[in-house]
C-alpha cells in the first residue's frame, strides 16, 4: 500500500505539474513598492524522465486495468483535483497580476510626477516632507481640541479654514467640544504627486490612532468610551510651482517663509514683519483638503474639464485649484447661514439675488445640519456667458439635518454654480487665499460683510471674483448646452469607473433600498462589503441611515445600459486588490437582481473585466519594469 501511495502521488504531483506551469506563463507577476519589479520564475527541470517514474505510471496503468472499478473512478477523482488545482494556481496568479500591476501603474505615476516636481524643486525630499505632515497633522488635532484654529491658521486654505470653523460653531451651537486625546501617527505615506503650471499639488494618506469623545460644556462625557480607535485620512497640500524647499523652518513650524519671521497670527495668515500672505502657496505647502480615505481618488490628468479652454483663452491663469477652494468656503458659509438662520453669513461669498433666496428658503423650512462633513469638491465645468461666465462645482456631503425635533441622516451632492462678469482675470498674486479682498488683499473682519471695510471694493457682485449665483442637486444638474453634452463626466457624477470604496458602498445601499427593505442578509453582505474596502463602521451607518431616510445621492439606473455600466465600476472597483471574494459576487449579483440582470450575465461580466484588467496589468507591469531598467 505505501508503494501504491507513491505512485498515486507521482501521478498527482506529475498530473498538476503542467497546469501549474502554464498558469505562470508569461513570466512576472510581482511587484514591489520598493521599485523592484521581479518576473514569475516559472518551473524549470519540471519534466520527468528515467524509468523510475515511467515504471510507476506503467505499474499504475495495469493497476487500473486489473481493477476497474476502483481504479477508473479514483483515476477521474486525480484527474478533477489536478483540474482544480491548476484553476485555483492559475486564479490565484491573475489576481496577483492584476494587484501589482495596480501597484505597478500607481508607483510609476508617482515616479513619473515625482521627477517633474524634483525637476522644478531638486531639493524636495520625500522623508523630510513626511515628517513636516505629521507635524502638521498633530498641530492640527490640538487645535481642533481646544477649539482655536489660529496655530494652524498659516499653513490651511481659507476654504479648509472655514470648514474648521464652522465645524466648531456646529459643536458649540450643541454645548459639546469634541476631543482627540493621545493623538499618535502609525503611517505617513506618500499616495500620488501632481504638477501642473499652476500648483504642485502632494497627496498623503495619514494613519493614526486617537481617543476620539465628544464632551459636554460641564465636562461630561456624552460620546466615546474611552479607548484608543484607528482612522485614516487623506490629507492634500498644494504650493505654487515658483516655491522652493526651504532650508529653514516654515509655516508649518510657525515661521514666515518669505523673511524667516515667526508668526504672530489670529485670523489673517499675513506675516507681520513682511506683510506678506503666507497661506497663498507662493511661499510654502499649505493644507488644502482632507479626506477619508474611502472617499478619495485620484485626479485624472488626462480629463479635461469643459468649457475649461474656452474662458482660459482670456484668463490663462484661471485653475481649478482655487475654485475648489473658493467652492468650499461658498459651501462652508452657506452651511453657516443655515445654522444661524440668517443669509447674512453668506454675503461676502453669493451674489444679493442667492442670499435673498437664502433668506426665503430659511423662513419657509428652517433647517441645519450637524456633524457636516465634506467629502469631495470637483468643478464639472466652465460656461461663458453674457452677464456672468460661470463655473459649476459638484459638492459631496453628509450630514444629520435637523428640522425642529427630527434628526435624519443626510449624505448629498449638489452643484455649486459661481459666477463673474466676463472678461474678469484671475490674480496670480492671490495664489490660494479665496476669502480675501480682491482689491487690497485684506480678509473680511465679519463674514456678513458685502464689502471690503478698508477699500470699499464689493465681495459679491462678481466684478472681481468668484461669488455663488447658483445651487442643485446634482441629480438634476445637465451639462450647459453651450457645451459638448457628450463630454465625459467626473467620476462623482458617472458612476461607471473607478469608483472610490464609499461611492461603491453608496450605489449597493441604494439598490438594496429601491422597494424600501433591506433584508438582514443584504445588510450583512453590506457590512461585510464595508469592512473589506475600509470603510468605518461610523460611515457604514451613516449611509444606511440616509439610504432608509431617502437622503442617499447615489443614482437609480433609468435604463438597462446604465445599470450595466454602473455594474461595472462596481466590478472595476472590487478587483482594485486583484480578486473578488466570494461575499462580493453573492453582493454583486444581488445588486443586479434587483436591477433584472441575471446571475448569468453577472458572472459573464466578471469574467470580462478580470480579463481586460489582467491584461491591463500586464502592460503597466511591462512598463514599470522598463522604466526601472532604463539607465538614468
Amino acid at each position: 500500500m505505501r508503494r501504491l501511495g507513491t505512485v498515486f502521488f507521482l501521478l498527482l504531483l506529475s498530473t498538476l505539474a503542467a497546469p501549474l506551469v502554464f498558469g505562470r506563463a508569461g513570466g512576472g507577476h510581482s511587484y514591489s513598492s520598493g521599485h523592484s519589479y521581479s518576473g514569475g520564475s516559472g518551473f524549470s527541470g519540471s519534466s520527468y524522465s528515467g524509468s523510475g517514474s515511467s515504471g510507476l505510471i506503467d505499474a499504475y496503468i495495469a493497476f487500473v486495468i486489473m481493477k476497474p472499478l476502483f481504479g477508473i473512478p479514483f483515476t477521474i477523482f486525480l484527474i478533477y483535483v489536478a483540474y482544480s488545482f491548476g484553476l485555483v494556481g492559475q486564479t490565484r496568479y491573475i489576481s496577483s497580476t492584476i494587484s501589482a500591476g495596480a501597484e505597478a501603474q500607481s508607483d510609476l505615476s508617482l515616479r513619473k510626477n515625482l521627477a517633474v516636481l524634483t525637476a522644478r524643486d531638486p531639493a524636495f525630499d520625500v522623508k523630510a516632507f513626511l515628517g513636516r505632515v505629521e507635524n502638521a497633522f498633530l498641530k492640527i488635532q490640538d487645535a481642533w481640541s481646544s477649539q482655536d484654529m489660529a496655530p494652524a491658521r498659516a499653513f490651511i486654505t481659507d476654504g479648509v479654514m472655514e470648514r474648521f470653523s464652522i465645524q466648531l460653531d456646529m459643536n458649540k451651537a450643541d454645548n459639546r467640544r469634541n476631543n482627540m486625546a493621545d493623538v499618535t501617527v502609525t503611517e505617513a505615506s506618500l499616495l500620488q504627486a501632481e504638477s501642473d503650471e499652476y500648483f504642485d499639488t502632494i497627496h498623503v494618506e495619514i494613519r493614526a490612532e486617537a481617543i476620539d469623545t465628544d464632551v459636554s460644556a460641564d465636562g461630561t462625557v456624552v460620546r466615546g468610551d474611552g479607548s484608543k480607535a484607528a482612522f485614516s485620512e487623506v490629507w492634500t497640500f498644494l504650493r505654487r510651482p515658483g516655491a522652493k524647499t526651504l532650508k529653514k523652518p516654515g509655516l508649518i513650524e510657525g515661521f514666515c517663509p518669505n523673511c524667516g519671521a515667526p508668526l504672530a497670527i489670529a485670523d489673517a495668515a499675513r506675516c507681520d514683519a513682511c506683510k506678506s500672505w503666507v497661506n497663498s502657496g507662493q511661499y510654502d505647502w499649505v493644507l488644502s483638503k482632507i479626506t477619508q480615505t474611502c472617499e478619495w481618488g485620484v485626479r485624472d490628468p488626462e480629463h479635461d474639464v469643459p468649457g475649461l479652454g474656452l474662458l482660459a483663452e482670456s484668463d490663462p491663469e484661471l485653475n481649478v485649484q482655487f475654485l475648489e477652494d473658493r467652492a468650499s468656503a461658498a459651501f462652508w458659509r452657506w452651511q453657516s447661514a443655515l445654522l444661524r438662520g440668517d443669509a447674512a453669513a453668506a454675503r461676502a461669498v453669493a451674489t444679493q439675488t442667492f442670499c435673498r433666496q437664502l433668506t426665503e428658503y430659511i423662513a419657509a423650512r428652517p433647517i441645519s445640519y450637524r456633524e457636516a462633513a465634506v467629502g469631495t469638491v470637483v468643478v464639472l465645468a466652465f460656461e461663458p456667458g453674457e452677464d456672468f461666465d460661470r463655473a459649476h462645482v459638484v459638492v459631496r456631503w453628509s450630514g444629520a439635518a435637523r428640522e425642529g425635533d427630527d434628526v435624519e441622516q443626510v449624505s448629498r451632492q449638489d452643484v455649486l454654480i459661481l459666477g463673474r462678469k466676463p472678461g474678469v482675470r484671475t490674480d496670480v498674486r492671490v495664489g490660494l487665499r479665496s476669502l480675501v479682498c480682491p482689491s487690497c488683499g485684506a480678509p473680511p473682519v465679519q463674514r456678513d460683510l458685502d464689502k471690503c471695510e478698508y477699500c470699499g471694493t464689493a465681495f459679491n457682485d462678481g466684478s472681481r471674483q468668484w461669488v455663488l449665483v447658483g445651487m442643485q442637486p446634482a441629480a438634476e444638474w445637465t451639462m450647459p448646452l453651450q457645451l459638448d453634452s457628450n463630454a465625459e463626466l467626473p467620476v462623482l457624477l458617472d458612476w461607471s469607473t473607478n469608483l472610490v470604496p464609499a461611492d461603491a458602498f453608496a450605489v449597493m445601499t441604494a439598490a438594496m433600498l429601491a422597494d424600501g427593505r433591506i433584508d438582514p442578509r443584504e445588510r450583512a453582505y453590506l457590512e461585510t462589503y464595508a469592512r473589506q474596502r475600509g470603510i468605518p463602521p461610523e460611515k457604514t451607518s451613516s449611509l444606511i441611515a440616509a439610504a432608509q431616510a431617502g437622503q442617499l445621492a447615489a443614482p437609480q439606473p433609468r435604463s438597462a445600459e446604465e445599470a450595466e455600466n454602473i455594474l461595472r465600476g462596481l466590478m472595476q472597483m472590487s478587483f482594485a486588490d486583484g480578486r473578488v471574494t466570494n461575499e462580493e459576487i453573492r453582493m454583486l449579483i444581488a445588486f443586479a437582481g434587483r436591477l433584472s440582470m441575471a446571475e448569468k450575465e453577472v458572472r459573464a461580466m466578471l469574467k470580462e473585466e478580470r480579463t481586460a484588467l489582467y491584461r491591463k496589468a500586464k502592460g503597466s507591469i511591462a512598463a514599470a519594469k522598463a522604466a526601472v531598467a532604463r539607465p538614468a
